[in-house]
């Protein structure tokens, strides 16, 4: 069953209110996490209503038949991915839960709306994934164009009136095609980025997510539990970027060359006072094996270009402008260290 949502209500608020209604009922909540949800509450009467309709379908639910259960159940079958199924059974299952509290999880978490009259609205989930130095061009059903980084993962489905992409790891760069009737969604985590028509990029990296403007606008938010206050959305325009932190905070509003946005779309690789982290981070994707920072290293700031071919000259390269000391394993492995 699909809630009946306020005009008025952004979207972003809607999202933080499923995703706080889950975590409440989901029978591991900290005390933490029930005091940020209160301070989330406070923010505004946009934020409460939100939660309000989306408890009252919390309560529909357990009005349910029986026989819904097992439908619920059934209604999987159709999805394209095993992992899916598993999970949606899984949430189906969940001790310490309700069923149908893990059926509300499902319908938030999956897109799977339920409706009271017994019929299920199913969404095609389509699941994408490249490779390590793999680039991916695809064209979804609506005419919008993603480009997939190298070991990246995204789910796609559609809705009649909402487009979503899941990106589960790696970075994509979005071309979205206009439809004010069907707003673009992107979630990465607790990141959650919000489009009508424009060209951006998404990189998912070492526990935080950045977002990077070429052409038009778009709203990012993020749902912090650790914060006084919920994340207000930033809205971006070309050549605007910004960047979730690992506590869910959003960071300032930087400026980048628009045309700079995705360069690896191009097989180039450009930094500009980077962490030496987040460019391991990326290099990985394209090198054969895995390089390992040692923690002291990690914000280490370096400004350098190279291309997807180069990668794995890089332990050397760094070994030549940073004060670390490269160390090779057997299982392609390559540990950087301090010097001394």
């Amino acid at each position: 069953m699909k809630p009946n949502k306020s005009p008025q209500i952004d979207s972003a608020i809607q999202a933080q209110a499923r995703d706080w209604l889950v975590l409440l009922n989901s029978g591991a909540v900290s005390e933490q996490q029930r005091e940020a949800f209160g301070r989330w509450m406070a923010v505004s009467e946009a934020h409460e209503q939100a939660f309000i309709e989306y408890e009252q379908t919390w309560q529909q639910l357990g009005q349910l038949a029986p026989g819904t259960r097992a439908e619920l159940r059934n209604s999987v079958a159709d999805l394209p991915a095993a992992g899916w199924r598993a999970q949606w059974n899984q949430w189906l299952q969940w001790s310490g839960r309700s069923w149908q509290a893990a059926a509300l999880a499902s319908v938030l978490l999956l897109g799977v709306w339920v409706v009271l009259d017994g019929r299920e609205a199913n969404p095609v989930i389509s699941h994408y994934q490249t490779a390590v130095a793999q680039l991916q061009t695809i064209t979804l059903p609506d005419g919008s164009q993603l480009t997939l980084a190298a070991k990246t993962r995204i789910n796609a489905w559609q809705t009649e009136g909402e487009r979503h992409v899941e990106l589960l790891a790696g970075q994509a760069f979005f071309d979205i095609a206009k439809n004010p009737q069907q707003p673009f969604y992107v979630s990465v985590g607790g990141t959650r980025v919000q489009v009508v028509g424009t060209r951006f990029d998404v990189n998912k990296f070492n526990g935080q997510v950045r977002v990077s403007v070429e052409e038009g606008i778009v709203s990012v938010s993020a749902l912090a539990l650790d914060t006084d206050s919920a994340t207000p959305a930033v809205v971006l325009t070309a050549g605007n970027t910004v960047t979730q932190l690992a506590d869910g905070v959003l960071s300032a509003v930087g400026t980048i060359d628009p045309t700079a946005a995705a360069l690896w779309r191009s097989g180039r690789l450009v930094y500009n006072n980077a962490t030496l982290v987040e460019v391991i981070s990326e290099v990985n994707r394209y090198y054969d094996g895995e390089i390992i920072v040692h923690d002291a290293l990690k914000n280490e700031r370096i400004t350098m270009a190279l291309t997807t071919a180069e990668v794995n000259q890089l332990p050397a390269v760094l070994a030549q402008i940073l004060p670390i000391r490269v160390q090779h394993a057997a299982d392609k492995r390559v540990y950087l260290f301090p010097a001394h």
